[in-house]
C-alpha cells in the first residue's frame, strides 16, 4: 500500500509540475521520526515496546529535527517536482512516462469523482 501511495503522490506532483511550471512540488521521505506512532499505545509489533523504542530514539529524530530539515530543503527547491531523503537531500526519481502519467491521472480522477457522488 505504502509503495503504491509513494507512486501516485510522485505521479500527480509529475503533472502539477508540467502544468505549473514556475511552481516547486516536493515530495519528502522523512525517514524515521519520533512521532506518536512510536509509543506504546500505537505499538503493534510483537516485539516488546521496551526492547525497541531504545533502538528506535537511536536511528531516529525529533519531529522539529525532520521539520527544519525538510523546511529547509523546500525553501531552496527550485521550480519543477522534486524528492528529498531523510536528510533534505535530493533523491533520484525517474519520472513516468507522459502516458503513464496520464492514465494514473484519469483513473485517480474517476475515483475522486465517484467517491464524490456518494
Amino acid at each position: 500500500m505504502t509503495a503504491a501511495l509513494t507512486t501516485y503522490t510522485n505521479v500527480a506532483f509529475q503533472k502539477f509540475a508540467k502544468e505549473e511550471p514556475n511552481m516547486s512540488f516536493n515530495h519528502a521521505f522523512p525517514g524515521f521520526v519520533r512521532s506518536p506512532m512510536l509509543t506504546p499505545s500505537t505499538w503493534y509489533w510483537k516485539i516488546p515496546y521496551y526492547l525497541v523504542y531504545p533502538i528506535f530514539s537511536f536511528i531516529s529524530v525529533t519531529p522539529e529535527v525532520s521539520g527544519d530539515i525538510h523546511f529547509a530543503a523546500l525553501l531552496e527547491s527550485p521550480p519543477g517536482f522534486h524528492s528529498y531523503n531523510p536528510k533534505g537531500k535530493l533523491m533520484q526519481y525517474k519520472p513516468a512516462e507522459e502516458e503513464t502519467v496520464e492514465i494514473v491521472w484519469e483513473h485517480t480522477l474517476e475515483l475522486t469523482e465517484r467517491l464524490h457522488e456518494h
